[in-house]
């Protein structure tokens, strides 16, 4: 999906250096969730910016649909998105 967010909105951040050394790791799932549940929880701001984990030039970005903001942001359009294999592929495939 590409979405329009207002230049104006304000947007929540994940900085690198509050997350620890390994946080991309699967067995620090519930360390990542606990800082998404409690931005949901603080509701201050309809998106949070948050470092990819599969590529560590990007970013993801966490929309909450309850904060009163949602309704500001814009579905532009929809476009076919097909994975690559090789990335579901790990080491022991």
């Amino acid at each position: 999906m590409l979405i329009e967010i207002p230049d104006d909105m304000v947007i929540s951040e994940v900085q690198w250096e509050d997350l620890p050394e390994n946080w991309y790791e699967y067995a620090n799932f519930s360390f990542c969730q606990k800082i998404g549940d409690a931005w949901v929880e603080a509701g201050e701001t309809a998106v949070l910016r948050v470092p990819s984990s599969i590529i560590q030039q990007e970013y993801n970005y966490i929309i909450n649909i309850r904060h009163p903001d949602f309704a500001r942001i814009r579905l532009a359009k929809t476009e076919d998105f097909k994975f690559d294999p090789r990335i579901r592929e790990g080491p022991d495939n």
